[in-house]
């Protein structure tokens, strides 16, 4: 059988390791804690993109639709002289 000494020391070892383990659970439990807010933000982030694809998606198909101005003259002038024309106020 220990002695009262022995039982004693091999309490302070187990009380400081305790302590070690609560501020071991603290640490993980506070990480856990801030995956968790990121983790929240995911599903806002995977709808913005999805938005921002989709608007990509529809500008590139408008550019294809839209006539080119390069490499005609004759529709620079007519572009040029559709920029000109002033808009009507609504």
């Amino acid at each position: 059988m220990q002695s009262t000494d022995s039982l004693r020391e091999l309490n302070a070892k187990l009380l400081t390791e305790i302590a070690k383990l609560r501020k071991k659970f603290f640490e993980i439990k506070t990480e856990n804690d801030k995956l968790k807010n990121k983790n929240t933000e995911i599903p806002k982030f995977r709808r913005k993109f999805t938005e921002i694809e989709a608007e990509i998606k529809l500008l590139a198909k408008n550019k294809k639709t839209i006539p080119s101005f390069q490499n005609n003259s004759s529709n620079k002038t007519a572009a040029l002289a559709i920029n000109a024309i002033p808009l009507m106020q609504i």
